[in-house]
């Protein structure tokens, strides 16, 4: 696990960086229509950016594009909903390491007449595609709260197949940022 920075963020972040999204978005006059949230990581900047306009409409869909830490050809394994014939869309994930997935969704959704945008909290540097609009540029592997049990169940995983043992898992988890309590309970019920 030495090759991976982590950056566990806090619930908290999460509502600010969607909130300075929001802002941006705004700054630039863009007004959705409707909010695409990419599951599992974008719904929840999504629903705060719906809430911030009101209660705009969300829709979701679901794409696959890790297993563990490792970066797969991402697919959308739960499609759209019927979409509207013109509109301005704005389509929300947490982060953009890649760039794939944004643009499979965007490739889904040619030969529509929609506005479409694209926001983010997160991008790194070498995603070949850069969202309309994002929070922050980060390296590290950014650990959001609705990963951490995933988190701590890959890197057990992973420390388990090294032949490390659950103090230096629980120490290592704890190291990078995720709550004693949540490590805690979280390794007792997978070990």
């Amino acid at each position: 696990m030495k090759t991976l920075n982590f950056k566990v963020l806090k619930l908290n972040q999460v509502y600010i960086d969607s909130i300075k999204l929001w802002e941006k978005i705004v700054k630039d006059g863009f007004k959705p229509t409707i909010i695409i949230a990419v599951l599992d990581g974008g719904y929840l900047p999504s629903k705060i950016l719906s809430e911030l306009w009101g209660g705009l409409k969300l829709v979701t869909v679901k794409v696959k594009a890790y297993k563990g830490f490792r970066k797969k050809k991402p697919r959308i394994i739960q499609p759209f909903p019927v979409f509207p014939k013109k509109g301005n869309i704005l389509v929300v994930d947490d982060v953009t390491d890649s760039g794939e997935t944004l643009e499979l969704i965007l490739n889904s959704l040619k030969g529509k007449k929609l506005n479409i945008k694209t926001a983010t909290l997160h991008k790194k540097p070498w995603s070949k595609y850069s969202p309309n609009y994002y929070v922050h540029e980060v390296k590290e592997w950014v650990v959001y709260p609705w990963e951490y049990v995933e988190t701590i169940q890959n890197i057990a995983k992973k420390f388990k197949v090294e032949g490390k043992n659950l103090k230096k898992t629980n120490d290592f988890l704890v190291k990078i940022g995720l709550s004693k309590e949540i490590v805690r309970k979280v390794l007792g019920l997978i070990f």
